[in-house]
Order: C-alpha cells, then sequence, then structure tokens
C-alpha cells in the first residue's frame, strides 16, 4: 500500500544520534551524514511499513544501536534499502551504499559473498555495521547465509575454522558471514538449533578454540548478568534462542561471543535496563549513553520491544566484555530539543502500538517460517523430552494439523509430507504413539486423523484403520482413554501387575475434546463432555498442566450447537476465559506464571467462538497484542506448553503433588522445549483470528 512521503529522519533516531555522539561530539556531523546515506532509500520510500519492516529488530525499525562494555565508540547497524526491494538484491545495494561513503568493497570480496547467497531463499539479506571512533571510523558488511546452507560459505568458514564440527551434535548451523572492510578480520555467525544451551557445549567450544582458560570467566559474567548462581541444579544456561560468533583474522588472536535473545533471560525492556546499569556500575563499565537512551524505558517491565540481542564477548586475552543492542525507544517531548528540525512530540503509550492488519500477517508468516525450518527432510517434527526420547509421532500430528489449518499450497504441501511420514510408520499396525518406542494411543492417534482430514486423506486406508483402532478407546459414556488396554503400556514402563492403571485407561477429557471433531466420535464425546464442564465453565485437562487447551477444544465441540444448551455451555467456557487474562493481556500458568503464550493462544480460541464482533474485542485485543510483542525473532514463542505424565493409577492429576518439572518419568512436568508445540499452537490461533477479523471487516 502507498502512502504519503514520512518524515526524513524519526525522532526517535534523531534523540539517538544526539545521545550517543555526547561524548564523542566531534563524531556527531560524521554520524549523521553516514546514516543520512545509508537509510537514504529508507527515507524516501513511499511504503507504508518503511520504518518497521526490519529484521534487524523486533519491532521493525531499520538502525539497531549496540553498547559495549570494552569501549565507548557509537555503533549500530542498518538495513540498507526499502521494504519494496527483494532480500536477493539488498548486497548489491549495501556495495552501492559504502561505495558512496568512500568504502568500496574488494571485487573478490563482493564475488564471493554474491556466491554465499546463490544457493537458498533469503529473509533479509545483507546489513552494514559502523563503528565510529575519535582515530576513524569501520565498516563491516553483514551477508545472511540461506537457510539451506551453502557451499561457498562452507568452504569460507573450513579455510577459517577447519573442518571439524564446532559442535559434536551439529546443531551449530551458520547463517550470516560479517566482512570487516579495509581489514583481513571476518566474523562468522552461528546459530544453536535447540533451546537453551547445555554447560558442555559451551565448555566445548571453548576448547574448541583454545580458550577453555576463560571458562570460568565467561560463565561467572553470565551469572552476574542473570543474577543467580550457575549450578548443578541448573544443567543448561537459561531457556532462549542461543548462537556465537568466531571474529577471525591472519596472524590475530580470535575473539569468541556468544549471543542470547535478552528478553528471555532478563525480563522486560525496563528489567533489563536495570540489571545492565546495576551491572554496569558493579563493573565500572561506562553505561552512560545506553542509559540516556534507554530512559523511556524505565518502566515498562512487562514487554521487551526494544532490546534485542545480548552478548558475552571471549578475546584471547584482557577483560571479558558484554554487548547489548536495541533499537531507539520512541522520543518523549522533554527528551528531544524543540528547536530540532525533526522535532516532533509523540505521545508514548506504556503498552505496544495499536496493532494491525500487517502484525498480524507478519507474526503468522514467521511463526509459518520458523515450523517449516524445524521440520526434518523427512517431514517430522519433535519436541518435549521424556524416558523414551522426544516425541515425533504425536508432535508431528499436532504441528501438522495447525500448519494445514493455514489452507495455502505450501502448508497443504508442508503437512502432506507430515501425512506421509506418519503413514510410514504405522505399517505393522494402526494407530501412532508418542514416539515408535512408546506403545499406540488415543491422543496421538486423533491428531494424526484431524491432519488427515485437514488435507483429505481421511478415506486413506491407514487413516480408515485408525479410525478402527480409536474405537476401541470409547468408553460407556462417550469418553476417550489414551490406553484401550494397560497390557502393552505396562509392559513398557515396567510397572507390576499390582499397578492400576485406572487412570490412563480411564476416559480423559483433553484426550476426549480433541476427538470430538471426528465425525465417528462427534456425538459420542458431546455427551461426554456435557457430563464433565466444571462449575466455573472449565473443563479440566489429564495430560496437561493447565485446563486451558481443553476447555478450547470442548467449547469448540459444543459450539456446534448439537443441543439446546450447548450455547450456554459455550458461553460459561468463555467467561471462564475472561477471568483467565490479566491486565497486560498475558494468561498466567503453574509453570509460566508471567504468561503463558500457549495458555494464552487458547484463551484467544475460546473467545473467539463468541460470534459478537464487539462483545470481548477488548480483551481479545489484550491477547492478540501479548502475544505479538512476545514472538522472538525468529518467529517462534518461548515454550510454555506444559505436558504432565501423572502415575498411570492416578485419575485426578490435580491432587497430585510433587511434580517433577523437566523430569523424565511418573509425575513428570515436560516443557516443549525446542517451542515447536507451543509456537504451532499459537500459529493456528492468530490464524483463526484474523479470519474473524476478516468476516466481520
Amino acid at each position: 500500500m502507498l502512502v504519503v512521503h514520512k518524515p526524513s529522519t524519526p525522532p526517535a533516531l534523531t534523540r539517538a544520534i544526539q545521545i550517543t555522539t555526547a561524548n564523542i561530539p566531534q563524531a556527531t556531523a560524521r554520524v549523521t551524514a553516514t546514516l543520512d546515506t545509508l537509510l537514504k532509500r529508507i527515507r524516501t520510500s513511499q511504503h507504508q511499513e518503511a520504518w518497521k519492516f526490519s529484521r534487524l529488530n523486533k519491532n521493525g525499525f531499520p538502525v539497531e544501536f549496540t553498547f559495549n562494555s570494552l569501549d565507548a565508540s557509537v555503533r549500530y547497524a542498518t538495513d540498507v534499502a526499502a521494504p519494496e526491494v527483494d532480500p536477493v538484491e539488498r548486497l548489491s545495494h549495501a556495495e552501492s551504499l559504502l561505495a558512496e561513503l568512500g568504502v568500496p568493497v574488494p571485487e573478490d570480496t563482493m564475488n564471493r559473498l554474491q556466491q554465499v547467497q546463490t544457493s537458498g531463499d533469503l529473509e533479509w539479506g545483507a546489513w552494514i555495521g559502523v563503528r565510529h571512533r575519535p582515530e576513524g571510523d569501520r565498516y563491516k558488511l553483514y551477508v545472511q547465509v540461506p537457510d539451506t546452507g551453502s557451499a561457498t560459505a562452507d568452504e569460507l568458514m573450513q579455510d577459517y575454522l577447519g573442518t571439524e564440527p564446532l559442535l559434536p551434535n551439529n546443531t551449530a548451523r551458520l547463517v550470516a558471514i560479517g566482512q570487516e572492510l579495509g581489514t583481513p578480520r571476518i566474523e562468522f555467525y552461528f546459530k544453536i538449533d535447540h533451546l537453551g544451551l547445555q554447560y558442555w557445549e559451551v565448555s566445548y567450544l571453548l576448547r574448541r578454540f583454545g580458550l577453555a582458560a576463560r571458562q570460568i570467566e565467561l560463565l561467572s559474567l553470565i551469572e552476574e548478568t542473570r543474577g543467580y548462581s550457575l549450578d548443578e541444579a541448573r544443567p543448561k544456561l537459561p531457556d532462549t534462542t542461543y548462537g556465537f560468533s568466531l571474529s577471525v583474522s591472519s596472524g590475530e588472536p580470535m575473539v569468541f561471543s556468544l549471543f542470547g535473545f535478552v528478553g528471555p533471560l532478563l525480563g522486560g525492556d525496563g528489567q533489563i535496563r536495570q540489571r545492565l546499569l546495576s551491572l554496569a556500575e558493579k563493573k565500572g563499565w561506562n553505561f552512560d549513553s545506553y542509559a540516556a537512551l534507554t530512559k523511556p524505558l524505565a518502566a515498562e517491565d512487562n514487554y521487551n520491544l526494544h532490546h534485542n540481542a545480548i552478548a558475552f564477548i571471549v578475546p584471547s586475552q584482557g577483560p571479558i566484555g558484554l554487548h547489548i543492542s536495541l533499537s531507539p525507544p520512541e522520543v518523549v517531548a522533554e527528551d528531544l530539543a524543540e528547536n530540532s528540525p525533526d522535532f516532533r512530540p509523540l505521545n508514548l503509550s506504556p503498552t505496544r502500538p495499536e496493532f494491525n492488519d500487517a502484525d498480524i500477517n507478519w507474526a503468522i508468516k514467521t511463526a509459518q517460517k520458523f515450523l517449516i525450518n524445524a521440520q526434518h527432510p523427512e517431514g517430522w517434527w519433535s519436541d518435549f523430552q521424556l524416558a523414551p526420547g522426544r516425541s515425533d509421532e504425536w508432535v508431528t500430528a499436532y504441528v501438522g494439523t495447525a500448519i494445514a489449518s493455514l489452507s495455502t499450497h505450501q502448508t497443504k504441501a508442508i503437512a502432506f509430507k507430515a501425512w506421509r511420514w506418519l503413514i510410514g510408520r504405522c505399517q505393522s499396525s494402526p494407530g501412532w504413539g508418542y514416539n515408535a518406542l512408546v506403545p499406540r494411543d488415543a491422543d496421538s492417534t486423533v491428531w494424526a486423523l484431524q491432519l488427515a482430514a485437514a488435507i483429505g486423506c481421511s478415506n486413506w486406508e491407514p487413516a480408515q484403520l485408525a479410525s478402527e483402532f480409536l474405537l476401541q478407546h470409547l468408553r460407556p459414556g462417550g469418553g476417550i482413554a489414551t490406553y484401550a488396554d494397560d497390557r502393552l503400556i505396562r509392559r513398557f514402563i515396567g510397572a507390576s501387575e499390582q499397578m492400576s492403571f485406572a487412570g490412563w485407561c480411564s476416559p480423559q477429557v483433553c484426550v476426549t475434546a480433541a476427538a470430538s471433531s471426528l465425525p465417528k466420535l462427534r456425538f459420542a464425546a458431546g455427551d461426554f463432555l456435557r457430563q464433565t464442564q466444571s462449575q466455573d465453565g472449565s473443563w479440566k485437562s489429564y495430560w496437561w498442566c493447565e485446563d486451558e487447551y481443553a476447555t478450547a477444544l470442548a467449547a469448540a465441540a459444543l459450539s456446534k450447537g448439537m443441543e439446546p444448551q450447548d450455547s450456554d455451555r459455550v458461553q460459561r467456557a468463555i467467561q471462564w476465559a475472561v477471568t483467565r487474562i490479566n491486565s497486560d493481556g498475558s494468561v498466567s500458568s503453574s509453570i509460566k506464571p508471567l504468561g503463558s503464550a500457549f495458555a494464552s493462544a487458547w484463551i484467544l480460541r475460546l473467545l473467539l467462538l463468541d460470534h459478537q464482533p464487539e462483545t470481548f474485542r477488548e480483551q481479545r485485543d489484550r491477547l492478540v497484542r501479548w502475544l505479538l510483542n512476545h514472538q522472538n525473532p525468529d518467529g517462534s514463542w518461548n515454550c510454555s506448553a506444559g505436558l504432565r505424565v501423572p502415575p498411570p493409577n492416578i485419575i485426578y492429576p490435580e491432587t497430585q503433588q510433587n511434580w517433577v518439572l523437566h523430569g523424565l518419568i511418573e509425575n513428570a512436568i515436560s516443557l516443549d522445549q525446542l517451542s515447536i508445540f507451543t509456537t504451532a499452537t499459537v500459529l493456528q490461533s492468530l490464524h483463526k483470528y484474523a479470519k474473524f477479523i476478516c468476516r466481520f471487516n
């Protein structure tokens, strides 16, 4: 969409320049002139999203400032072209801008970097980094490596780092290359393809690059930043997405940096600011510019809309450093001189500005991208961790169903690939389970059948046989039990003959609610759900820590209106859902008291069952705003789906105590450590929300 031309320089950027150059006044003119050149194509763009499209920042702003404990230079990175420019063209745009700044990219370097990007799709293409110092300026060209990899990039990396895998589990993926112009120094950036980071992985990386002696210093700085001791009770660093970089140059020492998204580590913008300023004071770092720039964020503890990555920098010699990157906060009127030609007072809200269709579409697009990237080439996804390992069959069926609901040609193809993999796993007997080791169960089979229905494969023989298998789990009254009988599962977990399996073999609401969408079980399941609704309007989950999942699925089943009183039952569930929403739009859970994306997404699904668009509009918008604010840059949401495993004899798990978070056997609570299950849930809820809004607009 085309709109009227925007102001040449946003006030937030003008303010950031004033603050960051206060200690280096001779750099002010250089910073202004450099940014004028680098952003000229964005400043002249007519695109509606010209100042909020970039992948540099969570809020889309095309300039990211970085503050480093090791020096006080002015550091920033910028996007290089307007949003209408394809990512594959951005490297050429970057070369042209650098030439205008008098920093040519050598021809052989440019050819090599272009070769890096010829092997796959790109999301952002290229950025330019700048570092202004009293003695002069430095420039770095950042080049994205395609998600599918690049033979040229691998060859370049091996020239500097050798052929030995960086981590023995091959989970370190090269995602970008940074070429420092005018010097032979080059930096390789890697993303670790699992959530969290085990201590042994940190130790391995440091040993791999001759930095083992610095491990205690590195972990100590992480401890001080995070605010707790890293000990044997915590086998890994806190859950977030991690990466690392290696800066190398012939004949010079290597520099290792460990990165992580700072929000999941430290909280909202205000909490991050407070923690970093306290640490800077303790360490004697000069973070005055950071303190001034982030002043508008001081009271913002609920949201992280500005801070991006935190990095711990480990050189071979000298102190270990820390850097933090962020987008400049919106202008507070008194913080910008009124005689500035770009001054424009803004009405700052303590929460995110109102979202629009583009924000929703972007969240859906990036979440979809995250799940596509997480899918194994053979078609499966895996998540959670229990004694038998990770779940693949159940998780693949669930995620495939969510992906298929988007109903595009691409998502249908991805879901069909998952279905083909699933039917390859049930050749010997019908149905599916947690994974290939665990006996087949009703819940996993239900989701596989939902996937088959979503892609039009319900008449396939594996689906028909699985439907017959599922009917064996139907109990009098219409409920569905997870296991039809105890023989196979008893043998699998090694339970004694005296152990009761009354819990696992009794009908469960969460399993029945999921099964209620299947035609053969719809009416029987409806009868069971009518009998099991709680007084407060909710339905109790068996396999989940919270009740949002079961309540949303049960209410959705009864919303079909099979009996006259069903609408009253659905309204009671919706009223219960409203009571679960916090003032900031989050929904708390026992394992995520500050807000669970998984629970919030299911509550949103519940509110969408009310077909009056204005009735719960404010509550819906609060939920969506919170979900948008808490989406990670890679498109995921932090893991918050709490799968619990009651002992097999327990019928009412809410009465059970002494649950073990991250446990592996009975009485365990397992989170979806890779965030795949949570992200699939939020993706489907936001898609349903988008369709709901379109229907009434």
